[in-house]
């Protein structure tokens, strides 16, 4: 009699769910399961650290541009080639660092890129030379470029970044709704076409129009402002949702996808 109710409880109908919750979890779900709700916030922090990094690298650089210009005795159009040097050092770098990173985990490219921007950091602050300079800065974004990629999360506008994630996640989960369950990555493109759109050529067009027709200097340099303020909102707009988009849908080489992206 038990044997035929054990049986009975395993027939599979047209009812039974494909997924089981007593099924077991795949291996992607297992790795966030070994660790506790601090660690996780942790890893989060020192992660989204390690984003910072290149911005701040390439931030504080371009400010010091004139006062290294006058020490080396050039242009500051020739000392502003350093930081397209840096951008061609860091894209290479983060192709390459997703890339490794998918088949030998995060930790050892953090380990490896490490010490590659240490080194390129002093390298900087010791140079005597635009050549010197140049290849130091390359070294320096190369190490940083991890922080494009594998810590992606993925960085962003501290205003847009997070609107923009909430409402493709809104976009996302009404159209899923609506199609009775089923759900499409693509759903999360429809949050893009506000900021494609409007804000970003809207914000352009202002500025050239403030830039060109405002004779005020002070109102002039306010309303610039506020038009980058806008345009920088409406990228991060459109990256955000495109960013997690294809994440969706290559998971499994995230890392890389994040890399191409930026």
């Amino acid at each position: 009699m038990v044997t035929s109710i054990r049986s009975t409880n395993h027939v599979t109908t047209e009812e039974t769910p494909l997924l089981q919750h007593a099924a077991t979890h795949t291996k992607h779900d297992q790795v966030y399961k070994r660790f506790s709700s601090n660690w996780k916030r942790l890893i989060l922090v020192m992660v989204s650290f390690c984003g910072i990094l290149p911005l701040f690298i390439s931030g504080t650089f371009i400010p010091c541009i004139p006062q290294i210009s006058r020490d080396m005795d050039t242009t500051g159009s020739v000392v502003s080639l350093a930081v397209s040097a840096s951008i061609s050092g860091g894209s290479i770098g983060a192709l390459t660092s997703s890339t490794y990173s998918t088949f030998y985990g995060r930790r050892p490219i953090y380990l490896t890129f490490l010490p590659l921007l240490v080194a390129g950091s002093f390298g900087v602050a010791t140079t005597q030379s635009v050549p010197q300079l140049m290849a130091w800065r390359v070294l320096q974004a190369f190490g940083a470029s991890p922080g494009l990629s594998v810590g992606a999360a993925g960085m962003g506008n501290l205003i847009a970044a997070p609107l923009a994630g909430r409402i493709s996640d809104v976009i996302v989960v009404r159209y899923k709704a609506k199609r009775g369950g089923v759900w499409y990555p693509e759903d999360r493109l429809r949050g893009t076409l506000v900021g494609a759109l409007i804000i970003v050529p809207v914000s352009i067009i202002g500025s050239g129009l403030v830039t060109t027709y405002v004779d005020n200097k002070k109102a002039g340099l306010a309303l610039n402002l506020v038009c980058l303020f806008m345009n920088g909102f409406g990228i991060d707009v459109v990256l955000s949702p495109c960013a997690a988009y294809i994440v969706d849908v290559m998971h499994a080489r995230s890392a890389e996808i994040m890399a191409a992206n930026k």
